[in-house]
């Protein structure tokens, strides 16, 4: 398998110099456009070679579903594995059981909004710090859990959300 990617690879590099040395203009843009095809082509199988999966998410393990996927907790980004820990710190423990309530919360939000509700509402972090674990800027979190409140209070409005005590969803703006 080292001996293909090898081959490939220097294939690779006579495609990339055999383009420095074309001529401008129209007479050189037919064999150019050819060995862009012929360069990209080259980049796919090395990497798909090279992974053991084909590039982009197209199609195999990528194409399950997020809960499906086994994936090394290595390789997921901290977003990811922020997720993760939430939804295990979500689910009951022992015989205490979290409200049903609870559950419904990452369906009616999307995962922005969940993870910046859960972090500043959820586990009573300032703006700012929930800001820099998620990686985005204050307002933007200030926004997600905006969002994510006005959605709350629609589905507690509508009857598809039941939680024991709403007031704390209707005193915010």
């Amino acid at each position: 398998m080292k001996e293909w990617i090898q081959e490939y690879r220097e294939s690779l590099e006579r495609v990339r110099k055999a383009k420095k040395n074309l001529p401008k203009g129209p007479r050189g843009e037919a064999d150019r456009r050819l060995l862009n095809d012929m360069e990209r082509d080259l980049v796919w199988v090395i990497e798909w070679l090279s992974n053991g999966c084909q590039p982009g998410n197209r199609r195999g393990m990528e194409n399950r579903s997020y809960d499906q996927r086994e994936v090394l907790w290595s390789r997921l980004s901290e977003k990811a594995k922020r997720k993760i820990e939430w939804r295990e710190n979500l689910k009951p423990a022992g015989t205490s059981r979290s409200p049903q309530w609870l559950e419904q919360l990452p369906k009616l939000l999307s995962d922005s909004e969940y993870e910046a509700f859960v972090a500043v509402r959820g586990q009573a972090l300032s703006f700012g710090r929930a800001a820099s674990l998620l990686h985005c800027s204050k307002s933007t979190v200030q926004s997600y859990v905006r969002r994510a409140e006005k959605k709350l209070r629609q589905a507690v409005a509508e009857g598809r959300l039941h939680p024991g005590d709403s007031s704390g969803l209707k005193r915010v703006r």
